[in-house]
């Protein structure tokens, strides 16, 4: 769990970057900002084809064979984004292989290795992870900020791409470990505790990927998984330019953006910590209620009311933080097995497609409408819908509270 932490801690925050590179990158070529995005949202149908394969091979192959490879890949992707001079070298380099390397160690797999290590306080354990993606952009993310503003950010891209080498590889080549086994270790929990679900028996083997897709939960948490990802990352990419456009400063704009994600990453770890005693569809809806309140505030917020941005910073990080979490460990519940790797990956394709239309419809949005107020509202709207399809999904009824308590 603590190399999972430290991993997400400097692979989340080089993902989460591209938000200041985004405001630097639009001043110096004065590209819209919706064809700009448009990198993001290509990172993310590299994640959306990625997912299900590197699902497949974690299953198949193992971390220490795949995880090292995602660190050259994403090296080679920031090295080379210091020298991009038009739109297409932005799209290879950051959409194309950043985005691949982050894949292989990033999100995906660290779900995949902390559901395997752990069964009982299964999304205690993925708060713990997940934090490490907001400490990890409170510490880097203004550092960038300050490295762009002295040695420009072509530089900075260097500099990142060095510090993600040097610390990544060694650590996950020498003792990053999938599963207990590899160590002679069990689970911990028991996972033949599970009840049955409506219609999928529960063995220890799992369900298989075609049993998975007939269960409506498949399906459910696929649409909402599009509609969560499109609002994020709509909202994680033009962040840093609304608060620049409202009037703040852009090192403000930076440590606002930090400031949420360690806030997400205390939402992560609470929202874990909740849900494994109250259940995950009340706990998935009050953080819901924590979020849709910070982008309300967001969206009446302005640089003569300074402490509206930091409230945002701080209910949207600890809504989103923990809604991320919950998200995760619902999945897990109902899925986990020896297949669990590849289902998951397809769930997270359907994520990766939504995070691709977001940054590039807000940017449209913003394009021609002059204003993010539209997009922010349909940003409320999906919150409100994907705690109906929580409740839906009903995780309650695969996993019980009695078997995560103990």
């Amino acid at each position: 769990m603590g190399i999972s932490f430290l991993t997400l801690a400097v692979a989340g925050s080089t993902n989460g970057s591209f938000s200041i590179f985004y405001l630097a990158i639009l001043k110096e070529f004065s590209w819209t900002r919706a064809d700009t995005a448009v990198a993001f949202s290509l990172s993310m149908l590299v994640f959306s084809a990625c997912g299900p394969l590197v699902g497949w091979l974690f299953d198949r192959f193992g971390t220490r064979r795949i995880m090292p490879f995602g660190v050259i890949v994403l090296t080679i992707g920031i090295f080379s984004s210091s020298f991009i001079s038009s739109l297409w070298h932005l799209y290879i380099c950051y959409g194309i292989l950043m985005a691949a390397g982050v894949t292989h160690i990033g999100f995906i797999p660290n779900v995949i290795i902390i559901s395997n290590w752990f069964f009982r306080h299964r999304a205690l354990a993925l708060g713990i992870a997940h934090a490490g993606r907001g400490v990890g952009t409170l510490i880097l993310i203004p550092l960038i900020q300050y490295a762009i503003q002295t040695v420009g950010w072509r530089n900075a891209y260097l500099l990142l791409g060095g510090l993600v080498f040097i610390v990544l590889f060694p650590l996950l080549t020498l003792f990053q470990r999938g599963s207990p086994r590899e160590k002679g270790l069990t689970q911990l929990g028991d996972p033949a505790a599970l009840p049955k679900a409506e219609g999928m028996q529960k063995r220890y083997g799992g369900p298989s990927l075609p049993e998975a897709i007939h269960s409506y939960r498949f399906w459910t948490l696929g649409i909402i998984s599009i509609l969560r990802g499109a609002g994020f990352s709509g909202l994680f990419v033009h962040m840093v330019a609304f608060m620049d456009d409202v009037g703040y400063p852009t090192i403000l704009a930076a440590t606002i953006l930090g400031l949420a994600a360690i806030f997400r990453s205390g939402g992560g770890i609470v929202g874990g910590f909740f849900s494994d005693r109250f259940g995950r569809e009340t706990s998935f809806t009050a953080f819901s209620v924590l979020t849709f309140a910070g982008i309300s505030i967001l969206i009446f917020s302005n640089a003569k009311l300074p402490v509206l941005i930091y409230t945002f910073a701080i209910l949207y990080g600890l809504g989103t933080g923990g809604t991320a979490t919950i998200y995760s460990s619902l999945q897990a519940d109902i899925f986990q097995g020896k297949n669990f790797g590849l289902i998951f990956g397809v769930i997270q394709t359907a994520t990766g497609f939504g995070a691709a239309l977001g940054p590039w419809l807000t940017g449209l949005i913003y394009d021609n409408l002059g204003t993010y107020l539209p997009a922010l509202q349909s940003i409320l709207v999906i919150h409100v819908v994907s705690v109906i399809g929580i409740w839906i999904v009903a995780p309650r009824k695969v996993r019980s509270i009695g078997c995560t308590a103990g």
